[in-house]
């Protein structure tokens, strides 16, 4: 079964790969216009949580950030990339799956708990695209975790369906935050909906 599913996932790289090549993945044209927005931290730590397997996003933000002189930029692949396809989160997966290499699920655990930790003093929290599905017991492990403290302010969900992806996170949260969530229509970054209790 490891060798099948290293097989697939080695077959998905080389297909991004070959996409990204061909310039068949891009951003929405609004990109620059939603970090300035919403990502633009003005001197403060920014960590990007990726939840693609691509770079479409990091070197879009990396090229947006350029003009602005941030350099305090950590950017973090959730879920693998496709550089390291044995890091590979496949759709339901976990770090601790049994056909995991050990190694594997070492790097995915730590990577899942130090991000949880950079998460606990964030005082925003862009979400840009990420539908924060149930099925991602990862991503809603770290948003549970990593969103469970005092420190939090807002959370911004730039979304085409925001007011679900609201909900969704609304649920992971613990029920005496005080966090404000906004939504907003990537296409129409300025519009925001207030999603706060």
């Amino acid at each position: 079964m490891r060798q099948m599913l290293n097989e697939v996932k080695s077959a998905i790289c080389q297909e991004l790969e070959a996409s990204e090549r061909a310039h068949e993945l891009s951003v929405r044209s609004a990109f620059a216009d939603i970090v300035a927005r919403h990502l633009v931290s003005r001197g403060e730590p920014l960590l990007c949580i990726n939840t693609n397997w691509d770079v479409v996003v990091d070197d879009a933000l990396s090229v947006a950030l350029a003009s602005y002189d941030e350099t305090n930029v950590d950017l973090i692949h959730l879920h693998g990339t496709k550089w390291n396809p044995g890091t590979l989160y496949l759709p339901t997966e976990i770090a601790g799956e049994r056909y995991r290499l050990a190694e594997h699920e070492q790097h995915l655990g730590e990577q899942l708990a130090s991000t949880a930790l950079k998460l606990k003093g964030a005082w925003k929290a862009v979400f840009y695209g990420i539908a924060v599905s149930a099925l991602d017991a990862e991503l809603a492990q770290l948003i549970a975790t990593g969103f469970d403290s005092p420190t939090l302010e807002q959370i911004e969900i730039i979304d085409p369906d925001h007011r679900v992806v609201a909900s969704r996170i609304r649920v992971l949260l613990n029920p005496e935050s005080h966090c404000r969530i906004y939504g907003y229509h990537p296409d129409v970054p300025k519009d925001q909906i207030d999603y706060s209790c």
